[in-house]
Parts: structure tokens; sequence; C-alpha cells
């Protein structure tokens, strides 16, 4: 009896998690689950760690209210790794608080994919992943537009959006590399969070390029210039000597002068070895 039952519970599981991708498809097909991993793989370990320790970005996440926070920093200072590196912790940080982690990937490949109708859908989707209630609201609405043979607007998602962070009441969002992003839609995107977070607490994080638009986004919020750090740089060239043949491997002095040749070089910037 209990094998039976358990298969009825297997099959009900299977039947309710395909409704439940059928109605997030509906609503966005990406949620940037993908980027996050492959930008997680590409985490060297001991690195990273002075964003995290960082008074500003701390105080940003311990934040009983609202907050936002820009880094910015030039190409190849290691930004989206970073970016996935805050996910994780921030994660692993409130797995138990009931705060989702919401993210965002921007990618000058996408920037037609990238319309501010998507960018808010995406966060939609995470939400419904995240929050049954949420996720209880989102298949009203796709009930709703089933009958109507009608799709959402923006306003629709900007309504739905709102609905679903009041009903979490308490997240945090990360938006990387917002300057491959449409000057329109990242325009938008933050305005629109920004607003949202005098309804409900919203943590924003973004990282970028220095660019005047985005600057004017984040003016009179805390910024951290994002650079990589004499330390990361020699923690990385070090692992990448391994890859050297085992005659100059062995020879650490060698090694040695490499990596201080990497680090003097690097100016705040990954290269390779």
């Amino acid at each position: 009896m209990t094998t039976i039952q358990n298969q009825v519970a297997k099959v009900q599981s299977d039947v309710n998690k395909q409704g439940r991708e059928q109605v997030l498809d509906w609503l966005c097909t990406h949620d940037y689950s993908d980027q996050l991993g492959a930008n997680e793989n590409l985490h060297q370990a001991g690195t990273g760690q002075w964003l995290l320790n960082d008074p500003t970005f701390m105080d940003w996440k311990s934040s009983s209210s609202s907050s936002t926070l820009l880094c910015h920093g030039g190409p190849g200072t290691g930004k989206t790794v970073l970016s996935a590196q805050v996910v994780r912790h921030l994660r692993e940080e409130v797995s138990d608080s009931g705060k989702p982690v919401l993210y965002i990937f921007c990618d000058y490949k996408m920037r037609v994919e990238q319309s501010r109708a998507h960018l808010l859908a995406t966060l939609l989707r995470q939400l419904g992943y995240f929050s049954s209630d949420v996720f209880e609201k989102l298949k009203q609405l796709h009930a709703q537009c089933r009958e109507k043979s009608s799709r959402l607007v923006e306003t629709d998602l900007e309504r739905a959006l709102e609905e679903a962070l009041t009903i979490v009441g308490d997240a945090y969002i990360v938006v990387d590399a917002l300057d491959e992003c449409e000057k329109g839609p990242r325009s938008s995107l933050i305005r629109t969070l920004r607003e949202k977070s005098s309804r409900c607490t919203i943590r924003l994080l973004t990282t970028a390029r220095r660019e005047p638009d985005i600057e004017a986004l984040f003016d009179g919020c805390p910024v951290i210039v994002v650079r990589a750090s004499d330390e990361d740089i020699e923690v990385y060239a070090k692992e990448h000597t391994k890859g050297f043949e085992q005659s100059l491997v062995n020879n650490q002095g060698l090694c040695y002068e490499v990596v201080q040749a990497v680090v003097n070089a690097s100016e705040g910037m990954y290269v390779r070895v």
C-alpha cells in the first residue's frame, strides 16, 4: 500500500511541477540560472572576499530598510564573477530568513531580448519559484489571460511585480553589468525598482562600468569601486602557474617571479598567465 501511495504522490508531484513550469514559462522562459552557474564556476577560491568584507557592502546587506549600492569598475575587473559570488553569499546568509535573492546578468549579446518587459518578467518568474503565494497569484493571472486570449503588457507586469514584492515583503536584487543593457530598459528597470522600494524592502546591488546615465540613476547612493586586489591577482596567478610544464612548476623561484610580474602588470584587472 505504501508503495502505491508513494507512486501516486510522485505522479502528483510531477504533474504539479509540470503545471508550475507551464505557468512560469508563459511568463518568461529565462531565469538567468545558467549564467549564475557559469559565473560561479569562474570564481577562483580565495578571491573576492574584500567586497564581502567591505563596510559599505556590509551596511547595505544588513540594512533594515530599502537600500541601493552601485559597484562600478572597468572591463576585466571581475564584476560579473563578483556578482555571482554576492548572490551565493546572500543565499547562504539569508537561507532561513524567507528573503528571496533575485538576480539579472545583463549581456550585450542579449540587448534585443533584454527589454523592460523581459527584465520585469524574469524577476517575477524567480519570485514565482521562491514563493507559493506569489505563484498562486501568477497562476490566477495566467488563467485570466487564457480566458481572455490576451498577453501581459508592461503595466500588467509592473503591477504584478509590485504585488509579488509586497507578498514576500523583503528581497535582495543583484543586477550585473547594467551598462550592457540598452539605456531605455536599464533606466526604466532601476527607476521601477527604486520606486517599488518605498512599498517593500528592496536591497538593490548593481554592477556596471562608469557611464553618465548610470551614475545619474544612482546619484546619492553608496558606491564601491571594483578593482581586483593585489591579493586576489596573486591567488589567481598562483593557481594558473599549476598549468605550467612540470619543470617550471618545480622551479619555485621562477613561479614567484611570474606571479609578481602578473600582479605588478595587472592594474586591478584579471589577466591570463
